[in-house]
């Protein structure tokens, strides 16, 4: 029978990614360093209210913050590879989406997502 354990939260990971001290942090939302620190290693769990003021703080969801799930970046960066899968995959969507763009734009000439690739290229700049 398998545990489920939960995730360790992403608190020490943005602080680092970001370039900020325990302390920084700690002043930011109002708590000691130590605190933070006890956060980070999951010896203490943040009440609501302080997940949310840490949330704020580095500018991601609580959910994020805690571990679970894909930050704002990787769940846009996820959509976009879908829609770019099924543009390129599904014919009948691709001639329709094709078709919308000229229909939007009748004087000019529509850009197309094939118009961002250059020849033999496959990646989506």
């Amino acid at each position: 029978m398998s545990e489920n354990k939960k995730p360790h939260n992403r608190i020490a990971e943005l602080r680092k990614e970001k370039g900020l001290t325990l302390q920084q942090v700690a002043d930011a939302i109002g708590v000691g360093n130590n605190t933070i620190s006890r956060y980070e290693t999951g010896k203490r769990e943040p009440k609501l209210e302080t997940w949310q003021k840490l949330a704020n703080y580095f500018d991601v969801t609580v959910y994020y913050l805690q571990g679970y799930g894909l930050s704002i970046d990787q769940a846009k960066n996820k959509v976009i590879s879908i829609i770019h899968n099924a543009y390129f995959e599904d014919t009948e969507l691709t001639s329709a989406v094709d078709s919308y763009l000229r229909t939007i734009s009748p004087k000019k000439k529509a850009i197309f997502p094939f118009d961002f690739y250059k020849d033999n290229e496959t990646d989506y700049p």
